[in-house]
């Protein structure tokens, strides 16, 4: 949720004395949003078109922009994409394009409720893209609409680290490494815990709610390697 330019405080954070910034936007809600609120939402397109418009692009541009002049790291949240899926679609690839142009330092992505890749955007300027963290919490034990290798995936988040370096002219993003997080649960739907790879023991696999239907260490590792490119592991 967000305000019209007026009303927006911007999001600012100090981190070892740079000035990050923090702007967010989704394709659209659950629910149809009245008219006269439309405004307090981050959309990113006509929420009755469906198509990122002109009017869209001039008020993302404007925030972007406006913010760009205040930080150092200036990250976009998004709300994008297709729901289970590893892979990103053409829009995510435009808009990241575009948030690129603008001068966003990193994009992260949600909604696949699945991991997808991280990959860089951009020529004179680069922004690092994470297409999708996947669910960093659940608790749905099925997601009928899923089947059964993204209802399994759906347990799995992507934690990401790196180091951002303060230049005279902009940063210097490195050192970029993930880690998937799991969502454990037990057989009764209890002891929620969120417990990295490197933790997740046989004890945690074989009593996770998700065990008998194959959801194992050796999916998570195969899921893992096959979306993000070993630079990032």
């Amino acid at each position: 949720m967000g305000t019209n330019k007026e009303e927006r405080e911007d999001k600012i954070i100090d981190v070892k004395g740079m000035k990050v910034g923090f702007l967010a936007y989704s394709y659209g809600t659950n629910k149809k949003v009245p008219e006269e609120y439309l405004k307090y939402v981050s959309l990113y397109k006509d929420p009755e078109t469906k198509e990122f418009t002109k009017e869209y692009q001039d008020k993302i541009k404007s925030e972007v922009t406006s913010l760009r002049e205040k930080v150092d790291v200036l990250v976009v949240l998004m709300h994008w994409g297709i729901e289970f899926t590893h892979k990103e679609n053409a829009e995510q690839q435009e808009l990241a394009n575009f948030l690129n142009s603008l001068g966003v330092d990193i994009i992260v992505g949600s909604h696949s409720h699945s991991i997808e890749p991280i990959k860089w955007v951009g020529d004179a300027h680069k922004t690092l893209v994470f297409y999708s963290l996947g669910n960093f919490t659940s608790a749905d034990d099925d997601v009928s609409r899923a089947g059964e290798d993204f209802d399994n995936a759906y347990q799995v988040g992507l934690m990401a680290k790196l180091n951002i370096k303060k230049l005279d002219k902009g940063i210097d993003i490195t050192d970029i490494k993930t880690e998937p997080i799991i969502n454990y649960y037990d057989k009764d739907m209890r002891n929620f815990e969120l417990v990295p790879y490197s933790l997740y023991n046989e004890n945690y696999e074989k009593n996770h709610y998700r065990y008998p239907y194959n959801f194992t260490k050796e999916f998570i590792k195969n899921m893992y390697e096959s979306v993000i490119s070993e630079e990032y592991r």
